[in-house]
């Protein structure tokens, strides 16, 4: 019999206030019980308030989180990954190669290998380097070597799921007529492009799309991703919820994605 399995990826944007909107208590308070909804949550971005974040989920779930580079870094990694099922073996590892505002943050991938229903599933999240500065291109090529290389190392024949804001994506137009609304110019849209595409294909996984007509499209060129490796997957967004009394304000400024397991 087959088990079907939830998995939260929502950037939440929980930044120092004066680099966000001054709002993050009030969102990470409402955040919170939402992530209690799923089986495994991966968060990106969740640099300050994570006790509010997880404060709905501490009881039933596990949390594991990527630290600080070094003693001098201002953040850690902001990636969290929170799991109803038991953590067998968690590894993180930072990147080597990055530059420009994100090295303020301790950037990297962390993998939770998980004991679903006596299947192990290496879940891995990731946050990746983000800008258009051929500087960040190549920081980002690097860091998609090395992602696909840790993801090699340690699944050793395991389902894997990898999530995360990985700042790059396929594309839909080869042409590259058109690109994705996250990339600068065509230039961008090419080089981000072709280190996803060297990411997936050294690890060996698959694209997650969206299952909903109306949001296939974006799903197929977006930079917030889920990708699979031996494992059947379906993609949906969440309707991000905003504040009532708070100016309606949404919780994040990125869009939360759900992608569906079955084992």
């Amino acid at each position: 019999m087959s088990k079907h399995v939830s998995i939260l990826l929502w950037n939440v944007w929980m930044l120092p206030w004066k680099l966000s909107d001054n709002q993050t208590v009030a969102r990470a308070t409402h955040i919170a019980p939402i992530l209690q909804d799923y089986d495994i949550v991966i968060l990106n971005e969740a640099f300050t308030h994570k006790d509010l974040l997880t404060s709905s989920t501490t009881s039933i779930m596990s949390f594991h989180t990527l630290g600080r580079r070094a003693w001098y870094s201002i953040f850690d990694s902001g990636v969290v990954i929170i799991s109803k099922y038991p953590c067998v073996h968690c590894v993180s590892q930072h990147f080597s190669a990055v530059t420009h505002w994100d090295m303020m943050a301790s950037k990297g991938i962390i993998l939770c290998r998980l004991d679903i229903a006596g299947t192990e599933v290496g879940v891995y999240g990731t946050h990746m380097q983000a800008g258009d500065r051929p500087v960040d291109q190549d920081a980002r090529r690097a860091q998609a070597l090395q992602v696909a290389e840790f993801i090699n190392r340690h699944s050793e024949g395991r389902k894997v799921v990898l999530g995360g804001d990985l700042n790059m994506g396929p594309t839909r137009d080869p042409s590259f007529a058109s690109w994705c609304v996250h990339y600068s110019n065509e230039a961008d849209a090419r080089s981000r492009v072709t280190a996803y595409c060297a990411l997936r294909d050294e690890a060996k996984l698959t694209d997650v799309f969206s299952t909903d007509e109306r949001t296939r499209a974006k799903s197929e060129e977006d930079i917030m991703r889920f990708l699979v490796r031996d494992v059947e997957a379906e993609l949906t967004y969440l309707d991000v919820p905003v504040i009532e009394g708070v100016g309606k304000r949404g919780l994040s400024d990125s869009d939360a994605l759900v992608c569906k397991l079955r084992l």
